[in-house]
């Protein structure tokens, strides 16, 4: 946000030893970020915000450059740690810098910070600092580093919330399946338990999913394929309508996966009810009758899945940022 001026000498660069190799798109782009404020701070002048500032980027330089863990990905204590390590430095680098500096600076803090806070009173003092091309005075200075950590802190906090989104997602996803596959053993150990056919006579077609004209083990598992394929099927559509975001979190790929769980939990329910009496009678249906009204209750999980993908669109939308369009 502040123009970097050339220096005199190379900017110092922290002691951080061999750094580990960068597993992610957000480290990378945030390594060189992390570079350009590294410049600016090497020439600005001497004072405690300078200090403050260099201290910050050298936190976030060691959470960008920590190997990354399964743990770490789940609690997002690395990227947290680093981008709220890094919008600290810059707050404290426009407190640290020479007016002249803000003042050349201040358009593109003022356009940054009207993704987040476009109706804050502060903000519109400083558009009016900046049509009217007049120079930023220590009091002004402070106000441009106060708004810029209000609008810092608005974005970390809706990070803080796709993120908090995303592991909803991915737990509600390792809860199903363990449920799935858990039906799936106890149908393989007790076929009557959840039977999705009735025995037939010799002289009809097979009638169960594995072919077979009575219930087996195997017919639940293979209804349970059916669903997750529909689901899988289904989802790949419903994903046109998710926009890419520059959030290091997978949101869209989180709610792909809770779709097919939940495709293959729709498909035996619906096989369920059907052997209830809520429909055709099984023992009317052939295999294949059997396996295309698996497909359909497993797709039906859309019908669903629907209201989580339009809450992903909603959260994704909220992060949105300045970091859309460059580097966050």
């Amino acid at each position: 946000m502040i123009p970097t001026p050339v220096p005199e000498q190379p900017a110092e660069q922290p002691a951080t030893g061999q750094p580990a190799p960068l597993s992610a798109g957000w480290r990378e782009q945030l390594a060189i970020r992390l570079l350009e404020l590294d410049t600016r701070a090497a020439v600005a002048p001497d004072n405690p915000e300078r200090t403050l500032a260099r201290t910050l980027l050298q936190r976030a330089r060691t959470a960008v450059e920590r190997t990354a863990t399964i743990k770490g990905a789940w609690t997002g204590t690395d990227v947290e740690r680093a981008w709220v390590s890094t919008h600290a430095a810059e707050v404290a680098l426009v407190r640290a810098c020479a007016p002249a500096d803000v003042t050349a600076g201040l358009p593109s803090l003022v356009e940054d910070c009207a993704a987040f806070i476009p109706t804050d009173a502060r903000l519109k003092r400083l558009r009016s600092i900046v049509d009217a091309g007049t120079a930023v005075s220590a009091a002004e200075q402070r106000l441009a580093a106060d708004t810029l950590a209000s609008a810092h802190d608005l974005s970390d906090a809706q990070h803080v919330r796709v993120r908090s989104f995303r592991n909803v997602l991915l737990g509600t996803t390792a809860v199903l399946s363990g449920l799935a596959l858990l039906i799936g053993v106890v149908a393989t150990l007790a076929p009557g338990a959840f039977a999705v056919c009735d025995s037939v006579a010799k002289s009809v077609a097979a009638a169960c999913p594995t072919g077979s004209q009575h219930p087996t083990g195997g017919d639940v598992f293979v209804v349970e394929m059916l669903g997750l394929f529909a689901a899988a099927i289904t989802g790949a559509f419903a994903i046109r309508n998710l926009s890419g975001t520059s959030t290091p979190y997978a949101v869209p790929l989180a709610s792909l996966l809770l779709k097919l769980p939940i495709g293959a939990l729709t498909a035996l329910g619906g096989l369920m009810l059907l052997r209830a009496g809520f429909g055709p009678s099984l023992t009317s249906l052939t295999q294949a009758q059997i396996s295309a009204y698996a497909l359909i209750f497993g797709a039906s999980q859309q019908l669903f899945m629907q209201f989580v993908d339009k809450q992903a669109k909603v959260v994704l939308n909220a992060a949105t940022s300045p970091a859309d369009k460059s580097s966050n």
